[in-house]
């Protein structure tokens, strides 16, 4: 949770993880921002679009984003990420994390 005293507005992420087995993880998490339709003003009293805060990467006021990782093999795990946003915007990701060993 975060306060941003220039905007005054405050943003939260709530996560829950769950560890299945040694094998397959997975979590959920929602974040909320306050106030982001609130347009922001100049000093000039100029409207210059939607009023940010510094603790959030998504556009609108609430996210819904949900991930696992499943691991392949003894040095690869598979990962996967989904995100939602109010604003109807969304993301997905997927990779593979190989560990790499070097004997010397």
């Amino acid at each position: 949770m975060g306060y941003d005293s220039n905007v005054e507005d405050v943003a939260a992420k709530l996560r829950l993880d769950v560890k299945f087995n040694d094998t397959i993880s997975a979590f959920i998490m929602a974040g909320y921002q306050s106030d982001y339709n609130t347009p922001n003003v100049s000093t000039a009293g100029v409207v210059t679009g939607p009023q940010r805060n510094r603790f959030v990467q998504w556009e609108g006021n609430w996210v819904a984003c949900a991930g696992f990782s499943a691991k392949a093999s003894d040095k690869a795990t598979i990962n996967g990420r989904g995100a939602y946003g109010e604003d109807g915007t969304y993301a997905f990701a997927l990779n593979v994390a190989y560990q790499v060993v070097l004997v010397s």
